[in-house]
């Protein structure tokens, strides 16, 4: 489209055709990107309901369009978490769900409108992208436009971080995917460092040690486990805050149909829940062909395509504390790597990871991941 001079409207969503609208912009831009994999309307529409996602029961959500006549030009949400910034004692919103033609007024005009709005509620700095939470897609793309996202992340146009560059908006954390090309008839001893495999094989032997695939009959026992184990483990990095049980459940749901319960696993000590770790087969080779739909001719394609997947996502790897250090990482990595080279997988990566999550980054390059996705969450004072 052509740069314009003249202001386009900005109207917030009101209703639930405005609400569509809203959820289907995404696919003006990115019709030709053969990288994007369309969100399913569905699930698109539930995150954004007021009843059905527990996170609006703390937080509020304005979500606005921008109008060049009857055509629509760019979209914008802001979302004001107030469990988050009771907790920090801060004062802090966040914008998500950024869409746009390629207009700077346009552009402007959005991020202004959403800024006006969290100002207005005492807001004294703003974040993002956040599709809308730090448990959901996070971050505008700035390096690796050249390959599909993994699944639960986000794919941005390449001209959307200049934006907000020129109006102010600096990087406030930055995030990356890695990724590790399996050679073929690979062992775990030709992928994972020696000492890491003995300390596995070592944990393996004591008898207080199990690892078990997640119940699916007791799904949301072991869930409800994991929700404890993620949040005390992530619990000493700086402004982290607990996400509650039942926001964590929600966010499983989503993720329940593609999950391989052999890759899915949970370690207990003396018959306890102590770590957990999460490989997702990389669902969005085959959600690409849905084009967010879900009917059954939809699902049909999905499921034949979803036969052939050849990525898997390693997402999570959570030690309580106290037997952090002590062999249940390694045997969790062992197991996950046994399973992905039965399973014949071609790649394995990892997403996304904080640069405030110094372990985590250190291991995955003594795995010999490399970064081929990398994203940026901005910030500006209000």
């Amino acid at each position: 489209m052509t740069h314009r001079n003249t202001l386009p409207a900005i109207r917030e969503v009101r209703s639930n055709q405005e609400l569509n609208q809203f959820i289907r912009f995404p696919w003006s831009i990115y019709r030709q990107d053969p990288n994007w994999v369309p969100p399913l309307i569905s699930e698109r529409t539930k995150l954004l309901d007021r009843q059905a996602n527990p996170f609006w029961q703390s937080a509020e959500l304005a979500c606005w369009i921008a109008w060049r006549g009857d055509e629509a030009v760019g979209t914008i949400a802001a979302i004001l978490d107030r469990h988050r910034n009771e907790v920090l004692g801060q004062k802090m919103g966040s914008f998500g769900f950024f869409e746009c033609v390629r207009e700077p007024e346009t552009a402007r005009a959005l991020i202004e409108t959403a800024e006006a709005w969290l100002r207005a509620r005492g807001m004294k700095r703003i974040v993002g992208l956040h599709n809308p939470t730090h448990s959901d897609e996070m971050g505008l793309l700035v390096e690796g436009f050249d390959s599909r996202p993994a699944v639960l992340e986000t794919h941005t146009a390449p001209y959307y971080p200049a934006y907000f560059e020129q109006m102010g908006y600096r990087p406030y954390q930055e995030l990356v995917a890695r990724r590790l090309f399996i050679p073929r008839h690979a062992r775990p001893e030709d992928l994972l460092p020696g000492r890491m495999i003995e300390i596995a094989r070592r944990v393996t032997s004591r008898r207080d040690v199990r690892v078990r695939p997640v119940n699916m009959r007791a799904w949301e026992e072991d869930i409800a486990s994991a929700c404890r184990i993620y949040n005390a483990a992530l619990a000493p990095l700086p402004g982290y805050v607990d996400i509650p049980e039942e926001e964590f459940q929600r966010a499983a749901r989503g993720f329940r149909p593609i999950i391989d319960p052999e890759m899915a696993l949970v370690a207990e000590v003396d018959g306890q829940p102590a770590a957990f770790a999460l490989a997702l087969p990389d669902a969005n080779q085959a959600l690409q062909k849905m084009n967010g739909r879900s009917d059954i001719l939809a699902v049909i394609r999905y499921l034949w395509h979803s036969r052939r997947l050849e990525q898997l996502s390693f997402k999570i790897l959570m030690v309580l504390p106290e037997f952090q250090g002590r062999g249940l990482e390694s045997l969790l990595i062992l197991r996950i790597t046994e399973r992905a080279l039965q399973k014949k997988y071609r790649v394995v990566e990892m997403s996304l990871t904080g640069d405030e999550n110094l372990k985590s980054n250190r291991l995955q390059e003594r795995l010999g991941l490399q970064v081929y996705r990398r994203y940026v969450i901005y910030q500006k004072d209000l």
